[in-house]
């Protein structure tokens, strides 16, 4: 940014710096020809690119001639304009005193007091709304308080001579030019009207009522948000005896469409003065200077010439008498309009010097602003800078994480290539080692070393669920035991007690239906169901029922239960178990429980060694004892009666090529 300190535009010798802002720089300066000190703000050109920095030059000139015909009683006026080695500047009178911003202070103000001063200001911007000219940034610090205590409203210049066509700024931001908290919503997308300033002055005037800004925030884009979306706060929650015609009438200052407004500044200013006119007088106009003759200012009687000259006639009397009272009013005219011209020059002089320190009062205070101004820039520069940065981050913590991201897919995607190669070998391998064991046992079982196939075919069966499935038909293939011939002489003595007693009954009972002369009647035996292993039969045997001539063919016997179905505390299973449907291997099963399984016993068989559960749908299934925990009492559960075993027994297996040996017995596990 340039320092003009001590360079000379024209006629005007910069002397000190008063402020900067975005968009000039205001100096302090001395006016060589005139002689009095000015205020020239000076456009910074940096600030624009070449093609919007010609629009400025072109503009500068028109709107300068502009603003210089601004003249009212309420508005600080432009009284130069210039341009220094391609840089314009405007020469404004140089006010030293104070502003509103300055009286506020964070204080409210009477309302009577606040519309005496806000109305001068209003006059002003409806006399500049007429000439066309819209100021755009209606703000404390803009109204200045001269040491009459007359508001007086000041730079016009720059909000319109940066504003550019059409209402679009010569920035290229597109955004209005203003101060966000005293900003029109309008405004903030560049569309301003004579109703923007009146929203301005209506927030000034909020203030100065209850000595705060009816919205704030810590960044524009929060304040611009709070403005659209929030409700304008009520001036009388913190004011609470404010007269409600006051409230209203900055209510509809504040409207947020610009057709809710007041339709000017004129019925604005109607609105405060009659309501102005029933509470108070108002403020008077400034009477013009009079100042009284002090004594001792007109000749003294003693020095007036005498009447008449002695001895004279009375004609000559009365012609010296008339002549010497027309003297005396002609001095007497003569001295008042001495002291008339004195005072009034007097009254200048105190007038230009209370417009030099109210002129630099406020340039000053403006430097002091644009200073705020430079400083909340380079606040919002630092938030920018702060937001890139951390945007420059998160985009590089996101490229990280799907860096990673793809670096944990690919060890995935490699551990998977891995593993199926791994599963590859380990099922070539387990194939290798299936088709070699299944050759060994094929030699061991015709070498006829069953015992051994056995061990190789569980062995086998551990290996995958090709190796189960072979080991499963390979199992197929291996002999069923033989039992002993005792065995089986034992079940043939037995079977032929039960048809002689089967017969003997029979004879009997027809023996004594003949004698009764009756009808013959088939006797019904109650036989108690013992639990009795099915004995396999001989490969190459059959048995044949016992059959004797003339024996009529008995029915099953029926089992009877001895005992009821009344559950006992449940039991938990230690293995898992086969749940059949009679004690004994040769009764199919119906399914099968794991182990902790919890089971409600019913009763036992009656050796002891199967019992009786209860299954879901008051089913029943039989189980072995081994199953449950050791240590298990079964002498004192009820005996319940088999059912029926199957009517036919498992086939037998494949007979064993001859000369091998004898085949051992294999009982399934229950």
């Amino acid at each position: 940014m340039t320092d003009f300190t001590g360079l000379y535009f024209d006629r005007y010798h910069i002397l000190e710096s008063l402020g900067e802002g975005g968009m000039a720089s205001v100096y302090k300066a001395y006016d060589t020809r005139l002689e009095r000190d000015v205020a020239v703000k000076i456009i910074r050109i940096d600030m624009f690119i070449p093609a919007v920095l010609q629009q400025v030059l072109k503009r500068f000139e028109r709107e300068a001639k502009s603003l210089a015909k601004l003249s009212h009683p309420n508005i600080v006026s432009i009284i130069d304009y210039g341009e220094h080695d391609g840089v314009p500047y405007l020469v404004m009178e140089y006010l030293p005193g104070g502003n509103l911003k300055d009286r506020l202070k964070g204080q409210p103000l009477p309302w009577q007091d606040s519309f005496q001063m806000i109305l001068p200001i209003a006059r002003a911007l409806q006399f500049s709304h007429k000439q066309g000219i819209i100021h755009r940034d209606v703000k404390p610090s803009n109204i200045l308080i001269t040491l009459s205590d007359e508001p007086m409203l000041s730079d016009f210049g720059i909000a319109k001579i940066l504003e550019g066509e059409g209402n679009t700024s010569l920035t290229g931001t597109g955004v209005g030019i203003g101060t966000p908290e005293y900003m029109a919503p309008e405004q903030w997308v560049g569309r301003t009207s004579p109703q923007s300033d009146l929203y301005s002055l209506g927030v000034v005037l909020y203030e100065m009522v209850t000595g705060h800004k009816p919205y704030s925030a810590d960044t524009p884009a929060a304040l611009l948000l709070k403005q659209a979306n929030d409700p304008l706060p009520r001036p009388r929650n913190l004011v609470p005896d404010l007269p409600d015609r006051v409230e209203k009438i900055i209510l509809k200052a504040l409207s947020k469409k610009p057709e809710e407004r007041y339709s000017g500044m004129e019925e604005f200013i109607y609105s405060l003065e009659n309501l102005l006119s029933g509470h108070a007088k108002m403020k008077p106009a400034a009477p013009p200077f009079e100042k009284p003759i002090p004594e001792g200012s007109l000749p003294p009687v003693e020095s007036v010439p005498p009447e008449y000259p002695p001895g004279g006639d009375q004609t000559t009397r009365i012609t010296r008498k008339s002549d010497v009272e027309k003297a005396r009013l002609e001095e007497l005219a003569r001295q008042k309009t001495a002291i008339e011209e004195k005072a009034r020059q007097e009254a200048e002089e105190k007038g230009w010097r209370e417009e030099q320190a109210r002129q630099r009062a406020a340039l000053e205070e403006k430097a002091r602003l644009e200073a705020e101004e430079k400083a909340r820039l380079a606040e919002q520069a630092r938030q920018k800078t702060v937001l890139e940065e951390k945007a420059r981050r998160e985009a590089e913590e996101r490229q990280r994480e799907n860096a990673e991201l793809q670096a944990r897919q690919a060890a995935l995607e490699r551990s998977r290539r891995e593993a199926q190669e791994q599963e590859k070998l380990t099922a070539g391998k387990r194939s290798a080692e299936i088709t070699q064991l299944q050759t060994t046992i094929e030699t061991t079982m015709a070498s006829g070393q069953w015992q051994g196939a056995r061990q190789q075919i569980s062995q086998l069966s551990s290996l995958g669920p090709e190796g189960k499935a072979l080991a499963e038909r390979l199992q197929k293939r291996l002999p069923r035991a033989k039992l002993p011939v005792w065995i089986w002489a034992l079940v043939g003595l037995v079977g032929v007690g039960v048809v002689g007693i089967i017969l003997g009954g029979m004879l009997l009972s027809r023996l004594i239906a003949a004698r009764q002369k009756l009808p013959a009647a088939t006797p019904l035996l109650l036989v108690q169901a013992t639990e009795t292993p099915a004995l396999p039969l001989q490969p190459t045997e059959t048995l044949a029922p016992t059959q004797l001539p003339n024996t009529p063919t008995l029915p099953p016997p029926t089992f009877t239960p001895v005992s009821t179905d009344t559950p006992l505390p449940p039991v938990v299973l230690r293995i898992n178990a086969n749940v059949r449907t009679g004690p004994g291997t040769l009764y199919p099963i119906k399914t099968v429980l794991t182990a902790g399984t919890q089971v409600e016993i019913l009763g036992r068989n009656h050796a002891g060694d199967w019992l009786v559960i209860k299954l879901i749908e008051n089913e029943r299934g039989w189980i072995a004892v081994s199953a449950v925990q050791a240590g298990f009492d079964v002498e004192g559960l009820p005996e319940i009666s088999a059912p029926p075993p199957p009517t036919q027994a498992p086939s037998p297996t494949a007979i064993p090529q001859s000369g091998g040996p004898a085949p051992t017995s294999t009982l399934a596990p229950p």
